[in-house]
C-alpha cells in the first residue's frame, strides 16, 4: 500500500497542491501531469485490487505508477516516445544487483567526464545547450555501453534526464560540470530510493506470462484498442490527461536561454522526435482547428470504450484557452463518443465546490501572466450512455 495515504475527500483530491513525490513520480516532471493524490483516491474509491486501470494518455506514468503500487493492474498508451520511455522507467523493478550495478556505475561518472577531452554531440537535438552541459552529457552517455542490461541503462538514462531537466529546463542560469554532478548525486541517490518504494508496493502475483500486471505502449489513444494483446481486457477505470486545446504546453521540448527549444529530452532517452508541437497537442492552438481536436476527442474516447466495463469511470483533467467556447464542445465530443456526464454528488461527495482547480506548480513564464483561463483545469466524470 502506498505510504502516503488516501485523501479523505474527493474534494480533497480534485484540490490538492501537494508536491509530486513518492515512489518513481518524482523521475521526470512531465508537462500537466496530475498529482498522484489525484489519481490515488480515484483508483482506491472506485477500483479494487486486481482490477485493471487505464490511461489513454499517460504521459509520466503517474497513474501507472499509482495503479501499480495499489494492486491493480494497469494499461496505457502515449503518442509520445518521451512519455512511453518515462512511463517505462517508472514501472520498471530493479534487482539488487541492479542497483549494485548502477551504484558503481555513478561512482565512476565524475571520472569519466573531462571537458578537454572527446568531441562535442554532432546532433542537431542539442545544438541549443551550452557546451559545457552538452559535453558532460555527451561524456555521461558514453559510459552507459558499461552497464549490463536494458533496464540499467534505462534507470541511468532517466537520472541523467532528470538533473538535465533541472540544469536547463526554463532556466536562466544554467549550472556548470561540478554543480550539474553534484545534484546529479543527489538525484541518483533519490531515485535508487523510489524504485525500492515501488519494488515494496508492486504486488508481483498480478502478473503473469500471458497478462503481465503492466501493459503500456508508444501510440495513439485511438489506436489501442485495436491490439490484439489487449482483446480481453475491461478496464475499471480510465483517469486521463488528454492534451489541453489551445493551451501551450510543450510536452516534446524544454525552453533553454530565453525560452530557445531544444530535443534534448529525445537525445538523453535514445528516443526518436522529428514531430511538430501540434502532433503531440491534437493540432495548432488557432480556433479554427479545434473542431479538428474535438474530432480526435470523440475518436479517441470512442474507441477505448472497448477496452472499458460497462460501468467503468471515466476521469480526465483538461484545460481551456477559451473555457466559454471549448468546454461545451469538449462535453459534445464526449456525448458524441458514447459516454454521459457524472456528477460528484452521484460518486458520494458531499462538497458543492465546483470541479475546477488551480494549476499547481506552473512553470515561471506561465506563473507571469497570472489567472489566466488556461490555469484552470476542469475535472470530468464521465460513464458510457
Amino acid at each position: 500500500m502506498n505510504n502516503f495515504g488516501v485523501p479523505r475527500s474527493l474534494s480533497e483530491a480534485l484540490h490538492t497542491t501537494a508536491t509530486v513525490r513518492g515512489a518513481t513520480h518524482a523521475f521526470y516532471r512531465y508537462p500537466a501531469r496530475f498529482s498522484p493524490e489525484f489519481a490515488r483516491t480515484f483508483i482506491h474509491k472506485f477500483t479494487d485490487a486486481g482490477d485493471t486501470v487505464l490511461d489513454c494518455f499517460m504521459g509520466g506514468g503517474t497513474s501507472a505508477v499509482e495503479a501499480l503500487s495499489t494492486g491493480r493492474r494497469f494499461v496505457g498508451c502515449d503518442l509520445n516516445s518521451l512519455a512511453f520511455f518515462v512511463t517505462l522507467v517508472k514501472t520498471t523493478e530493479l534487482s539488487k544487483n541492479d542497483r549494485s550495478l548502477l551504484i558503481d556505475w555513478r561512482s565512476r561518472l565524475a571520472s569519466a567526464i573531462n571537458l578537454h577531452s572527446g568531441d562535442l554531440p554532432d546532433d542537431e537535438r542539442v545544438s541549443q545547450i551550452p557546451w559545457t552541459i552538452r559535453k558532460t552529457l555527451a561524456l555521461a552517455v558514453a559510459t552507459l555501453p558499461s552497464l549490463p542490461n536494458i533496464r540499467t541503462r534505462n534507470f541511468a538514462r532517466c537520472s541523467l534526464l532528470r538533473t538535465s531537466q533541472w540544469a536547463l529546463d526554463c532556466k536562466r542560469d544554467i549550472p556548470n560540470k561540478d554543480e550539474f554532478l553534484d545534484k546529479h548525486t543527489l538525484h541518483f541517490s533519490a531515485m535508487l530510493e523510489g524504485a525500492a518504494e515501488f519494488a515494496a508496493n508492486y504486488d508481483r502475483s498480478l502478473g503473469s506470462k500471458d497478462e503481465p500486471a503492466r501493459r503500456i505502449f508508444n501510440s495513439a489513444a485511438v489506436d489501442l484498442s485495436s491490439t490484439s494483446t489487449l482483446a480481453n481486457v475491461r478496464a475499471q477505470l480510465l483517469i486521463t490527461s488528454p492534451p489541453y486545446p489551445g493551451v501551450h504546453v510543450l510536452y516534446h521540448r524544454w525552453q533553454v536561454n530565453g525560452r530557445r527549444e531544444t530535443a534534448a529530452p529525445y537525445w538523453l532517452a535514445n528516443c526518436l522526435d522529428g514531430q511538430p508541437p501540434s502532433y503531440y497537442t491534437m493540432g495548432p492552438r488557432r480556433p479554427e482547428t479545434w473542431e479538428r481536436y474535438m474530432s480526435e476527442i470523440r475518436s479517441s474516447f470512442c474507441s477505448v470504450k472497448k477496452l472499458l466495463h460497462r460501468n467503468a469511470l471515466v476521469v480526465q483533467l483538461v484545460a481551456f484557452s477559451e473555457p466559454n467556447v471549448q468546454y461545451p464542445l469538449y462535453l459534445s465530443a464526449m456525448r458524441d463518443a458514447g459516454y454521459r456526464k457524472v456528477e460528484l454528488a452521484e460518486l458520494g461527495s458531499t462538497s458543492d465546490s465546483p470541479i475546477i482547480r488551480s494549476v499547481p506548480n506552473r512553470k515561471w513564464y506561465a506563473q507571469s501572466k497570472g489567472a489566466i483561463a488556461a490555469s484552470r483545469e476542469y475535472v470530468l466524470v464521465h460513464r458510457q450512455r
